[in-house]
């Protein structure tokens, strides 16, 4: 499905709203409604660290359905509620460093090493 219809204030008059307007605030709504704190992974491309480490992204099935990605939990044992959390426990790691990302995937919580490199800018 590309658009989501939304009902406006005027009986019988909709509008469609592109899911690509809506997508930023995706990670959100789902995170909260699974009623869990951390930050859902929306992409982790095949030759970045969390695609390397095996972190799972955000996808849609061929029905246009979505299908929620890993959502980080703690990286090192420190809890990430947000994405401020997660920001500010890599700011005091290293390149080069090996940290242990804690997930949920579907209803289990796996531990994963993930190795940190530098951004391709940086290289």
């Amino acid at each position: 499905m590309l658009f989501r219809q939304t009902q406006r204030s005027i009986p019988g008059v909709g509008f469609s709203i592109p899911v690509d307007t809506v997508s930023g605030i995706v990670d959100q709504l789902s995170v909260e409604q699974l009623g869990v704190s951390g930050v859902l992974v929306l992409d982790a491309p095949p030759n970045g660290p969390a695609g390397k480490a095996g972190l799972l992204p955000t996808k849609r099935d061929s029905y246009g359905r979505l299908i929620l990605g890993d959502i980080i939990t703690s990286i090192n044992g420190k809890k990430v509620s947000n994405g401020t959390d997660l920001y500010r426990i890599l700011d005091q790691c290293k390149v080069g460093e090996k940290v242990i990302v804690e997930v949920l995937r579907g209803d289990q919580k796996e531990k994963i090493p993930v190795l940190l490199e530098p951004k391709p800018e940086e290289i």
